[in-house]
């Protein structure tokens, strides 16, 4: 029996390498795979979410320049949007980079904050010791949100893309979340989406969700 309207408007669509998609009546993946495709060395996720609240991510990666604010005064604002905000508006009174842990919550929270690359002949090794330091903590779920207030939109949408094409490839996390937060859904999709691309070159298939 055909998907009334009401039904279809509920589907949560997902784009993953395999057409995969989630049906609203027992919300079970149905999966239309080519005998062709190699199988993916390694099968990782991403998650284009509006707040932290719709995430089971309690490590989050963000921007932040030197400035006025002590790092701990963070964790007295309850939005990982605000936090980066401030972050990147203020600044913290630290070089950085700095972790951030906040064990007050049932489940600790922790925020990553680092100073922005500088230079793209600086960034491959900035992006190399990030990965360094998650792959220390080894956390399940990451999340990101690079505040179009420290640096340009474009700029960071660029060094998102950067960050996860070889984070998902080197790191140990498997499940990835990007806030929305002052950036638009369509272009953190298309980000999204070409990760997804490059990243079937290297037997990495990535599954998009928003």
């Amino acid at each position: 029996m055909p998907e009334s309207p009401s039904q279809a408007e509920k589907a949560k669509k997902i784009i993953t390498p395999n057409q995969q998609w989630i049906s609203p009546q027992n919300n079970k993946s149905q999966e239309t795979k080519d005998p062709n495709l190699d199988i993916p060395a390694k099968e990782v996720s991403v998650k284009l979410v509006s707040s932290e609240k719709d995430t089971e991510c309690h490590f989050w990666v963000g921007l932040c320049k030197k400035g006025e604010l002590h790092p701990h005064s963070l964790l007295d604002v309850e939005h990982i949007q605000e936090i980066f905000d401030q972050a990147a508006k203020s600044g913290i009174n630290d070089d950085g980079p700095i972790m951030i842990s906040d064990s007050r919550t049932q489940q600790p929270r922790f925020i990553y904050l680092l100073p922005p690359p500088g230079s793209q002949e600086h960034e491959s090794q900035w992006i190399s010791q990030l990965i360094k330091t998650i792959n220390s903590w080894s956390p399940k779920h990451l999340g990101f949100y690079l505040s179009p207030d420290l640096i340009s939109s474009q700029d960071s949408h660029t060094l998102l893309k950067n960050i996860l094409q070889k984070m998902m490839v080197d790191a140990s996390s498997q499940e990835y979340y990007l806030l929305l937060g002052s950036h638009n859904l369509n272009t953190m999709l298309n980000t999204a989406l070409s990760i997804r691309m490059d990243l079937q070159e290297k037997s990495v298939a990535l599954s998009v969700f928003h």
